[in-house]
């Protein structure tokens, strides 16, 4: 996806296209790495996953999806091409700029 994210900003300049690392979120997907996963994963990185749950080190999704929406709204042009993580400084100066009261 950051290979397509890159052609793309290179191929069609008219749009701002940035990939986003969301980091880890607290999704159904999540619930059912901790249910099931120990059958089908290395019990390591099952444990891993069941620590982020236990360590309260999950997102909720509205966290990172308000750096998405803003990205989405907002992104610099001369980000186009980029991988950035929701919480990297430059995008929660957007979420700071233009998440107020949302």
């Amino acid at each position: 996806m950051n290979q397509f994210n890159h052609v793309l900003s290179v191929e069609e300049r008219g749009i701002t296209a940035v990939s986003v690392r969301p980091g880890i979120v607290d999704t159904d997907m999540q619930a059912t790495i901790r249910r099931d996963g120990a059958a089908g994963m290395p019990a390591d990185a099952h444990a891993r996953f069941v620590g982020f749950h236990e360590k309260g080190q999950l997102l909720p999704p509205e966290t990172p999806g308000m750096a998405l929406a803003i990205l989405a709204l907002h992104a610099l042009a001369e980000w186009s091409g980029q991988f950035m993580g929701w919480d990297d400084e430059p995008v929660q100066a957007l979420v700071a700029r233009f998440g107020v009261g949302v």
